[in-house]
């Protein structure tokens, strides 16, 4: 009892402490995580604070749009997978916690043996044992393996609370991007019709001529192979279309269909602000949620080197049982002649021959692994914000250019009407202004087209558009 007074105290003492790297935070990378004036690609003012749960997609005031998001936020099937994900490492903090604890069971067992006679005169005997107790046993976290793995487990469970925010920033931008798709492709399927109608009148007319001689047949079929490569691209925009609806609905967690009455009708191309919100790349370090994951995916992989370091020395337990018990089965009602037993043990596989030593080179090379992932990650994040930056601020400028172009092939047309009116311009001369006033309008549909997905590519690369509550 002596002994045990003083070893218990001292075990409980030594327990204090935790073998291994402790995680000191995200690591500083050169050039990035230090502070930065703003993007390369980005405007001149970039101080413009960017909340991760803001609902960037209300900026192009399309109020479909809005519930089309917002109903793939609460439908999504990915959305529920990363919940999942996070109610199982919510379960497996609870479960490292508890490790803390001692555990205590309960048994009621009855044997019966029959042992053989000893001797000629001595029968064989049967012996009849009952019992029923109390048993626990606890093991002191001596030199941190458990504290450890309840790190390794919190940090897991914070990443995938960073997944659910990956999931949610990805599928909003993916849904806004197939719907400013679609809207294009409906756009641009409405002029590909009105420039078919223009061919055919300019192919009748050219068939006309060609039967009063004043034109080549080789006019007529030039003409006519344009009708049919018009007719043909008309088509597969039907197809592309049909396609977005189709990946929509499945956004939606909805079959393919379900939304055609709903999206059939053509409706203009949500436009973007003309300076969205942008901050430093320090700010995107804390919020992009992919990078969020890598760091907490550091830090788990930096704790299980000192589980893996605890491994190797010694462990020691606790052992305990009361009960009561005997030959009859009245004797399990005779609490005051009880069985009891407190027993320390201890266990040390010191001659393992270089596995536990594999074990911990094995974890520092996940976490090795994993700054390297991190490092990897920040990178990208900072490849798609530039990369996106300098879309959105060149698209501008070309739908700009556009925009004036497409006013300048109306404008022609209008001249080219009233030349035809007066009888200075020929029809075939009206028909060839208004292809070209057709074809500039496509060209911008498709730009401005361009322009709100590098809008929505610049908010899905800052990591805007997560969740606010787990």
């Amino acid at each position: 009892m002596r002994l045990n007074a003083f070893i218990i105290p001292a075990m409980l003492f030594v327990s204090g402490c935790s073998v291994g790297p402790d995680y000191k935070g995200p690591p500083e990378i050169a050039g990035v995580s230090g502070a930065q004036s703003g993007f390369v690609r980005g405007p001149a003012r970039q101080n413009a604070s960017v909340p991760p749960g803001s609902a960037w997609w209300e900026a192009l005031e399309d109020p479909l749009l809005n519930d089309l998001i917002l109903r793939a936020r609460n439908a999504s099937p990915d959305v529920a997978v990363a919940i999942a994900r996070i109610r199982q490492g919510r379960a497996q903090t609870r479960l490292q916690g508890a490790n803390f604890l001692p555990d205590f069971s309960s048994n009621t067992s009855y044997a019966r043996a029959r042992f053989p006679s000893s001797g000629d005169d001595a029968p064989a005997s049967n012996v009849e044992t009952y019992f029923q107790g109390f048993d626990a046993s606890w093991e002191i976290d001596i030199f941190g393996e458990k504290r450890r793995a309840l790190e390794a487990a919190k940090a897991n469970h914070q990443e995938a609370e960073a997944g659910l925010d990956d999931v949610l920033v990805t599928l909003s931008a993916e849904v806004a991007r197939t719907y400013v798709n679609l809207r294009a492709q409906q756009q641009r399927q409405s002029l590909y019709q009105n420039s078919n109608a223009s061919l055919e009148r300019t192919l009748a007319l050219m068939q006309q001529r060609f039967q009063r001689g004043t034109a080549a047949r080789s006019d007529v079929l030039r003409l006519d192979t344009q009708l049919q490569q018009s007719r043909s691209q008309t088509e597969a925009l039907n197809i592309d279309r049909e396609v977005s609806m189709d990946k929509l609905a499945i956004l939606l967690g909805i079959k393919p269909g379900d939304l055609d009455k709903e999206l059939e009708r053509p409706a203009p191309i949500p436009l973007p602000p003309l300076a969205p919100a942008i901050d430093d790349p320090t700010a995107l370090l804390r919020r992009r949620p992919d990078i969020r994951q890598a760091e907490r995916r550091l830090a788990s992989n930096t704790a299980k080197i000192g589980q893996a370091q605890a491994a190797r020395f010694p462990k020691v337990k606790f052992t305990g049982l009361i009960g009561t018990g005997g030959l009859k089965p009245s004797d399990l009602t005779q609490f005051d002649d009880f069985t009891a037993y407190l027993a320390p043990q201890i266990s040390w596989d010191f001659l393992d021959f270089g596995r536990n030593a594999a074990r911990v080179q094995t974890a520092k090379g996940a976490r090795d692994e994993a700054m390297a992932q991190y490092r990897k990650t920040v990178f990208n994040a900072l490849q798609e914000t530039e990369d996106a930056l300098s879309r959105f601020k060149n698209d501008r400028i070309r739908v700009a250019t556009l925009a004036r172009s497409h006013a300048d092939a109306v404008a022609a047309v209008g001249l080219t009407r009233q030349r035809y009116q007066r009888g200075t311009a020929t029809f075939m001369d009206l028909l060839d202004t208004e292809r070209q006033a057709i074809s500039s309008e496509q060209e911008l549909s498709q730009t401005q087209a361009e322009l709100t997905t590098d809008y929505i590519a610049i908010q899905k690369a800052l990591g805007v558009g997560a969740s606010n509550s787990k």
